[in-house]
């Protein structure tokens, strides 16, 4: 006991003071809320309508499921397209307390993505969806239901209320399924009008990929190369003449603007649609990479290049894109830049708001 005692008067005031600052620091420290990820519910996925019965190619894959709440009632939805061409809200299912059986997701509602218009089922393939609110905000007492937006493979958009009735659907172009696919897309959903009787506005981008394009690493080598025959493409070969230049552009990526009460199109930015203009080095970005598939120098009449918005540009990253999923589509504000005096009483009134679209384009 004495040898403790004497221990404890040998404790000085500088220790006792480090000890309450690092007691101190771990409660501030703390974890103070943690997460324990833990399955909820269970949906049974078929591998048989895959060409390679094992894994989804780029043209075979489907929009992932959206969680949200379409009817405006408190309780979460999750909208689902099928491999069948089919839409479902699902509800997920309340687990029994100690049960160790995982339930399987409850199935609200389900319709046909295939018209009465439109008899070929294999033709409508889901691509991508969007969810969210034509009417714009007034009040807290307003109850707005959602609307829900599928864009097939066939470039057919659907919008169903949130009883999953057929609002109208609207093909925006025709291209030939057996060799091209919609590679990159992105869709919003926003309560704004074009015009004084529209119903919000739906903003789609896209663009068109080539399923026979193969994408090689460049290799420096003396072999003579040896012919890969593709089953896919020996068939398409008696449709198809490969020296002829495609009917469609693989590296553009289009955008449309549809009224969200009929699905009219407001605009649309298509190969075409503007002149191209030469631009001088001098007044132009000088970096280019081959993978963006960009031409030095071309831009569209009335165009400017992006280093006159680079303050808008930055605010708007970081920007980061590694596939499919990544590509999205966003609302915007961008101002030119004030370079000079004399540009400033000019700029001052460019204030505009305008698309801002993350793809690999």
């Amino acid at each position: 006991m004495e040898q403790l005692t004497g221990r404890l008067k040998a404790v000085t005031h500088r220790e006792i003071a480090v000890v309450f600052v690092c007691a101190l620091g771990a409660y501030l420290l703390r974890v103070r809320q943690s997460y324990d990820l833990k399955p909820a519910w269970r949906l049974d996925v078929e591998l048989d309508h895959y060409h390679n019965r094992r894994y989804a190619q780029e043209w075979e894959k489907i929009p992932p499921p959206i969680i949200t709440d379409i009817e405006s009632d408190g309780q979460n939805e999750v909208v689902m397209a099928t491999h069948h061409g089919k839409l479902q809200i699902l509800r997920v299912p309340m687990k029994q307390p100690g049960s160790l059986i995982l339930p399987y997701i409850e199935l609200l509602n389900e319709v046909s993505l295939i018209s009465g218009d439109n008899d070929s089922g294999t033709r409508r393939h889901p691509v991508a969806m969007a969810t969210g609110y034509l009417d714009a905000y007034q009040s807290m007492i307003q109850v707005r239901q959602q609307v829900i937006i599928v864009l097939t493979s066939d470039w057919t958009v659907l919008c169903f209320d949130h009883h999953l009735q057929l609002l109208w659907e609207t093909q925006l172009m025709n291209i030939q399924q057996d060799r091209y696919y919609i590679r990159d897309v992105a869709m919003t959903v926003v309560s704004h009008k074009l015009k004084s009787d529209d119903r919000g506005v739906i903003i789609i981008g896209a663009s068109i990929g080539d399923k026979f394009h193969r994408v090689t690493t460049l290799k420096h080598e003396h072999k003579k190369k040896q012919e890969v025959k593709d089953p896919l493409k020996d068939d398409f070969d008696d449709l198809v003449d490969e020296d002829e230049e495609p009917p469609v552009d693989v590296n553009h990526f289009s955008t449309f603007a549809l009224n969200g009460l009929d699905g009219s199109i407001r605009w649309h930015h298509l190969p075409g649609d503007f002149n191209e203009q030469r631009t001088m080095d001098q007044e132009m970005f000088k970096a280019h990479h081959f993978k963006l598939a960009l031409r030095k120098g071309l831009r569209h009449e009335g165009e400017l290049t992006w280093n006159h918005y680079t303050q808008a540009v930055l605010a708007n990253l970081p920007h980061r894109w590694q596939g499919r999923q990544d590509t999205k589509v966003s609302l915007a504000r961008f101002i030119r830049d004030k370079t000079t005096k004399d540009d400033n009483e000019e700029t001052a009134t460019m204030a505009t708001s305008k698309l801002h679209i993350n793809s690999s384009e």
